[in-house]
C-alpha cells in the first residue's frame, strides 16, 4: 500500500505544550507511554507518528488540534512538499 502524506509533529507548538505542561520530555514521554527515545525521534522527524501516539498527544494537549500539533505533508513521485 502506498502512503500519500507524512505526518510530522509541528514542533515549535509541541515545545509550547511542552512548557506550558510544565513538563520534562522524558515526563512527557512516561505520560504517553513511550520510551523517550521514541519521543526525541518523533520530535526531530527521524519517524512518524503512528495514529495511537497522535491520538494520546491530541489527548493530552487538549489545548490543540490536529492542525496546531502536526503537520502532513503530501508525497508524489518520491518527493514531499506541505499540504495546506
Amino acid at each position: 500500500m502506498t502512503k500519500y502524506f507524512k505526518v510530522s509533529l509541528n514542533r515549535p507548538n509541541l515545545e509550547a505544550g511542552i512548557i506550558r505542561h510544565n513538563l520534562s520530555r522524558k515526563e512527557l514521554a512516561r505520560e504517553l507511554g513511550v520510551t523517550r527515545c521514541y519521543l526525541t525521534s518523533i520530535i526531530y522527524g527521524a519517524k512518524e507518528p503512528s495514529a495511537a501516539i497522535r491520538t494520546r498527544m491530541l489527548q493530552y494537549f487538549s489545548e490543540y488540534s490536529f492542525d496546531d500539533l502536526f503537520i502532513l505533508e503530501k508525497k508524489s513521485h518520491g518527493k514531499e512538499s506541505s499540504a495546506k
